[in-house]
């Protein structure tokens, strides 16, 4: 047998040592679930050790505000965790404070977690509700325990980098406006507390790919020092965070996930799984919101729906869709209310169809699910239309160029129906959300300047105007982010008109479904193209958007004395300026298309 020399020796040993590594070394599923379930471990202890005694016992303000904010500093750490995989589950950690209304159950469920806690302690403690702060602790203590089911899921690699890039959205729409800190006020250090977390999730992707990695380290330092500097809401900068840091920190990350080739997920969501910023040009999906595959849009449904939507064959009147949904007043029509045939005033102002197409509900109470429903009850309706789907088929028939464009739309199709008929005015619609505004282009580095005023105005909105709390961007409408699939309504208390002080009559959601929460309730509108869909709100009560900003700055109706004990708008005096006023109008004036 042949001596084994020192250098065999060693390569052995070298071998045998890289092997061990390689069985010990986590890989990216470990490694998080690693990472998450001590997070939540800590978080449990600290609301269980801490939190609750200064909750039951304490009256130091300063103690129990202190404890407060550090338990959501650890929950943002978990957040892009929970939220992607157990988003239910998290509406009742960290939710809004209002009632979740099921119609199908028919039932209202109670809101828990941090945001309900909050008025408890800030901006003072609410010594006679002593109990009630007590019950929320433990009700939340007892919804994270629903967490350690996670502890079973295997988180893959292109999961995680998904969770990171919809988190960064999350803190660029939610995060920043102070929607879930509206009274601590700690979103700042929350953002930054999220991005130092997620990181971690990603390191060993990061240090396996040294030189693939150097411009996401590069970029996610920047984004952590940008917020380590920024010490008061009042000042910060919410367009250049958006802009010039968190943009680039999702753009690069979905780059990294590239170079390293970590495939994405192939799902059917509103937000492309590819989309690299809350502001690329065909982020979304429109087809998500169609009621089945069959129903997808092709540019031949879109050209069919055209048609349809500016002719009369729908109609026993002589008007058409677009005789009230006017392009050149961004498919509205100027009008106070919409008006019937015959001259009469239908009770709604007609809404804006641009973008229409990015949300779950329709109409102003949101009273079916798509724009198939839509069209149907729109056609329908006596006062709107007064159409009949079988005298349009008849009309149909004996057109050869209709005839045509239906067998080219739908060429599968042996008999033309009104479920047609309705797709075809629907993907009409769809087609209609060309996000090529001033402040797109601007987002997207597209040789597009905003002036200092309109600049002003976007960190009024997002800050203190308080609007980017119920219009969430890109879209600026009530479709929540990051994942775009609840449309919500809110109850503000619009009046019958800028002089008059009673309520408009209309009960909106309420009407329909008498719920008390729903009474006056609207679907939040997109914003897009305001400046082109006076006059405004449900009633078109307000002729102008100083009209509107007025309203807003004296807290809705509540603000002004009136008693609506549902409303959902915050009555507090936003006291804007006239300077900061005419900033905001300057800003959302760049929000329409071009």
């Amino acid at each position: 047998m042949k001596p084994i020399s020192y250098f065999s020796l060693l390569l052995s040993l070298l071998f045998f040592a890289n092997s061990c590594h390689k069985a010990t070394q986590k890989t990216t599923s470990e490694h998080s679930k690693e990472i998450f379930l001590n997070d939540l471990e800590l978080l449990q202890n600290q609301l269980k050790n801490d939190f609750l005694p200064l909750a039951t016992h304490s009256n130091n303000i300063d103690s129990l505000q202190k404890v407060f904010i550090d338990c959501r500093n650890n929950y943002k750490k978990i957040e892009h965790i929970t939220e992607y995989f157990m988003p239910s589950a998290s509406v009742l950690v960290n939710g809004p404070p209002l009632n979740e209304i099921e119609l199908e159950e028919n039932k209202v469920f109670a809101p828990s977690g941090f945001q309900v806690i909050e008025p408890f302690i800030f901006p003072v403690i609410d010594s006679e509700n002593r109990k009630e702060l007590v019950m929320e602790v433990k009700k939340l203590i007892q919804e994270l325990k629903k967490y350690k089911q996670l502890e079973t899921v295997e988180f893959s690699e292109n999961q995680i980098f998904d969770a990171i890039r919809l988190q960064i959205f999350r803190i660029n729409t939610l995060g920043i406006s102070g929607f879930d800190t509206p009274l601590c006020q700690t979103f700042i250090t929350e953002a930054n507390t999220s991005l130092k977390s997620m990181r971690r999730y990603i390191k060993p992707n990061i240090e396996a790919n040294e030189s693939k990695s150097k411009e996401i380290i590069q970029i996610w330092n920047s984004c952590e020092a940008y917020l380590s500097t920024q010490k008061t809401t009042e000042n910060f900068d919410y367009l250049a965070f958006v802009k010039k840091y968190s943009n680039n920190l999702s753009r690069t990350l979905v780059e990294f996930q590239e170079k390293i080739v970590i495939p994405k997920l192939i799902e059917t969501r509103p937000l492309r799984v590819t989309a690299k910023t809350l502001f690329d040009k065909d982020i979304f999906d429109v087809n998500f919101y169609a009621p089945n595959a069959d129903s997808y849009v092709t540019d031949e449904r879109v050209a069919l729906g055209r048609k349809l939507f500016y002719d009369q064959t729908l109609t026993s009147s002589n008007r058409s869709c677009g005789s009230c949904h006017q392009a050149e007043k961004a498919f509205t029509d100027s009008k106070t209310k919409a008006l019937a045939i015959g001259g009469s005033q239908i009770q709604r102002n007609t809404p804006t169809l641009t973008y229409a197409a990015l949300q779950n509900a329709q109409f102003y109470d949101l009273r079916v699910n798509n724009l198939e429903a839509q069209a149907f009850d729109v056609v329908l309706n006596k006062d709107e239309m007064h159409g009949s789907f079988d005298e349009a088929i008849k009309k149909i028939m004996i057109d050869d160029a209709y005839l045509k464009a239906f067998k080219t739309a739908y060429p599968l199709v042996k008999e033309i129906t009104q479920v047609e008929i309705q797709n075809a005015l629907a993907s009409f619609t769809r087609s209609l959300i060309p996000f090529n505004s001033r402040f797109d282009k601007f987002m997207r580095n597209e040789n597009t300047q905003l002036t200092e005023k309109e600049k002003q105005g976007f960190n009024l909105f997002m800050g203190k105007g308080k609007c980017g709390i119920c219009h969430f961007m890109p879209v600026f409408n009530g479709t929540a982010p990051p994942s775009f699939t609840h449309t919500d309504s809110e109850v503000i208390g619009v009046f019958e008109s800028t002089k008059s002080k009673k309520l408009d009559k209309d009960l909106g959601r309420g009407k329909l479904n008498p719920f008390e929460d729903w009474l006056y309730a609207f679907k939040t509108p997109t914003l897009r193209n305001i400046g082109k869909t006076a006059p405004y709100m449900h009633n078109g009560a307000y002729k102008t958007l100083d009209d509107v900003i007025d309203f807003y700055n004296n807290g809705g109706a509540v603000g002004m004395g009136i008693d609506l004990p549902n409303q959902t708008l915050a009555s507090d005096k936003l006291n804007l300026t006239e300077t900061e006023k005419k900033s905001l109008i300057s800003f959302l004036q760049t929000l329409s298309d071009e």
